[in-house]
């Protein structure tokens, strides 16, 4: 999980499954599982360490949202 908040911030944007799948894989990180994209998602959601923006996909709780995807300003 720790990889993954580092992957989005250094994105400076939400990044979807595919995405950190992805890149996780690029960086020699195993990734278990047949459907690979649902098992991070599952593992993303469950460890309630990120948001998931609609449309955009996920980002690290307590890091500063970029205003593009800000809907609270």
């Amino acid at each position: 999980m720790d990889e993954a908040a580092r992957l989005i911030v250094e994105a400076g944007r939400p990044l979807t499954r595919g995405e950190l799948v992805t890149k996780l894989s690029s960086e020699g990180h195993k990734l278990d599982g047949t459907d690979k994209n649902k098992v991070l998602g599952t593992n993303l959601w469950r460890s309630g360490k990120f948001v998931n923006l609609k449309g955009a996909g996920y980002w690290p709780k307590g890091e500063p949202l970029p205003s593009k995807f800000d809907t609270e300003s």
